[in-house]
């Protein structure tokens, strides 16, 4: 009798088991803080396209994977160095060569493009509103890989020192995880197909990201 009952609990478990994929269209709005009330590099709003894959465990919880890429964060930066022009060159008092010190600028530019691609693991649970419209909230870890290309350049800069700044491009990659919460409220369009706006927040690299989006979903 038993052995009866849990293989009905396991038959009917495994009927409630159902998987997604969806594919959303989201904006990343980064911040990371600020230097002397200036936003720091990374910080800003770009566009990203998610891909995801679920599969619910029970009627009301559920496991997805998603990877997000987001287009490029690009800041500009310029900066202003004073220098000493001693080319103005006249005859003092007495008669000796001598000069007056004038002052010059040339500008130093720093262009930064910043992408932070993440794979995010999450748990769900579902509260079902009617049957065509139900809220999910999510929680779980994202992995993040933020690549910068850092580029600097000047300009009006004297020939004599152009050797001693010359233009620099670096290109660096690091890593980092951190907890990620959302909120999402799937909308039944027909029976497999799913329109799910909803919101997420991501918590790497230092900073946070709020990430809205829509996707489109077709479940199985």
């Amino acid at each position: 009798m038993i052995s009866l009952f849990l293989l009905f609990c396991a038959v009917s478990t495994a009927h409630a088991q159902s998987g997604y994929v969806a594919a959303s269209l989201s904006a990343d709005i980064v911040r990371n803080g600020t230097i002397d009330e200036s936003p720091t590099p990374g910080t800003g709003e770009a566009l990203s396209f998610s891909l995801r894959a679920g599969h619910a465990i029970t009627s009301k919880f559920g496991v997805e994977l998603d990877f997000t890429r987001p287009s490029a964060i690009e800041s500009d930066e310029t900066s202003e160095i004073f220098y000493p022009d001693m080319s103005f060159v006249f005859l003092d008092a007495f008669g000796l060569p001598g000069s007056i010190p004038s002052t010059d600028t040339f500008r130093y530019q720093i262009h930064l493009a910043q992408r932070t691609t993440t794979i995010t693991a999450a748990a769900w649970a579902r509260q079902e509103i009617t049957s065509k419209f139900s809220l999910v909230y999510l929680g779980g870890v994202a992995f993040a890989r933020r690549a910068q290309d850092l580029t600097t350049s000047s300009a009006g800069i004297p020939l004599a020192l152009a050797p001693f700044l010359p233009s620099i491009a670096t290109h660096t990659v690091d890593y980092s995880a951190g907890p990620m919460v959302g909120v999402e409220a799937p909308i039944g369009m027909t029976e497999h197909v799913r329109l799910v706006p909803g919101m997420r927040l991501l918590a790497v690299n230092g900073g946070w990201t709020l990430r809205p989006a829509v996707a489109l979903g077709w479940t199985f």
